[in-house]
């Protein structure tokens, strides 16, 4: 897995072993980060679920200023360090100022609280069979973090498009969703 774009383009990203964490796809990566693209210079960006951090970090890559990674499982942590650590040394061999990064390895939504935002962007890829009872406490918890006018990624079965939709009623304003074969990405609005 790679970087695709930005300073960082070409960096190779580790994944954690076993099928605990799903990677997103390239195609649905960049899908995702090309749809909020205008939002991402100077962006505080905020990766939920993080796995490897691939969304993250390509975020970082295309200009935000700042990412905070939440995630538990050791195996992705260990995973998600060697990545930021490889993200962090392509940037010190460019001369580039280092974006802030940052890993909390606490569950939701208590990891949040403490943490300086406001968020500009959130991306948020739990497993997929836990959406349907997490969207709308993920939606709720992680509204006082965002700035108004922020984005939401939310990567999910296209099977559960409609769950989060009607989980982010309340507060969450419907940009887009698009499917990409069993995936999809639903775009909120704060």
């Amino acid at each position: 897995m790679l970087i695709s774009s930005g300073w960082a383009k070409g960096a190779r990203l580790q994944v954690p072993p076993g099928d605990a964490t799903r990677p997103t796809a390239i195609k649905v990566r960049a899908a995702a980060l090309n749809m909020v693209a205008s939002d991402l210079p100077g962006a505080q960006v905020v990766d939920l679920f993080a796995g490897s951090g691939a969304l993250g970090l390509e975020a970082v890559s295309r200009g935000a200023a700042r990412a905070v990674f939440v995630e538990q499982a050791a195996p992705a942590l260990r995973a998600l360090k060697a990545n930021i650590t490889e993200v962090e040394r392509r940037a010190k061999a460019q001369g580039l100022d280092l974006p802030l990064l940052s890993i909390l390895a606490r569950p939701l939504p208590e990891a949040l609280s403490g943490v300086k935002g406001p968020f500009d962007l959130a991306f948020i890829d739990p497993p997929y069979s836990l959406v349907p009872k997490l969207a709308a406490p993920l939606l709720a918890g992680l509204m006082p973090f965002m700035n108004e006018g922020g984005s939401v990624v939310f990567e999910c079965a296209a099977t559960d498009v409609e769950s989060v939709v009607a989980a982010a009623a309340s507060g969450w304003q419907l940009h887009q969703k698009r499917a990409y074969g069993e995936t999809a990405l639903v775009i909120l609005i704060r």
